[in-house]
């Protein structure tokens, strides 16, 4: 007999590298210093935050469409009758000591990081569901792990679902980190009440 694994109510991670050529100078844009609850999480951001609209960023702003618009169809398997579409959209950018402390995005259906360098300091998701029971693993894969990372390489886009938390691992270096982050939100028609049929 045959068994086999059902990835049940899974969070899918959607990465892909795109073309930031076009990407306009990162160094000239006006940052905001964002102060968090913890003092190790703070970092800069663009005073900006619907970056993604302003004509410069249109090449990347195409991209990311498209990449959004796939996970939603093919991954969610969302109708046409529904649509989705980017809404904030700020550039991170971290210094060394500086840290994004764990987090969600409330008021979203789909959450990105852009990277623009390569760096060690990872983005971490976080397990929502970890057991009460650990145990030693002989091997960490999405299946079992309660932590995942990805490491930043230059293009890489990476989706995921905005309830899911992740943070960004403290810069060690005196290599900047930037990254882009987006939200998105449904448009159209959404789930029909079945009371009302």
């Amino acid at each position: 007999m045959n068994a086999q694994v059902t990835p049940l109510f899974s969070a899918p991670i959607y990465t892909v590298n795109i073309d930031i050529s076009t990407c306009p100078d990162l160094e000239q844009i006006e940052y905001t210093y964002r102060k968090t609850q913890d003092p190790a999480g703070d970092n800069y951001i663009s005073s900006n935050d619907r970056i993604l609209d302003d004509a410069e960023w249109k090449p990347i702003r195409d991209q990311a469409d498209h990449h959004v618009e796939r996970y939603f169809r093919e991954i969610m398997s969302a109708k046409q009758s529904v649509g989705i579409q980017i809404t904030n959209s700020w550039v991170n950018r971290y210094v060394k000591d500086q840290s994004h402390m764990r987090h969600m995005h409330p008021n979203s259906v789909i959450s990105s990081a852009l990277f623009f360098v390569d760096h060690r300091s990872t983005l971490e998701f976080y397990n929502p569901r970890t057991s009460e029971i650990d145990f030693d693993r002989a091997e960490y894969t999405p299946l079992n792990s309660k932590v995942w990372s990805i490491k930043p390489t230059a293009g890489l886009l990476v989706l995921f679902p905005s309830w899911l938390e992740h943070r960004a691992n403290t810069v060690r270096s005196d290599d900047i980190r930037y990254s882009l982050s987006f939200d998105t939100q449904l448009t159209g028609t959404l789930e029909k009440d079945p009371f009302r049929q």
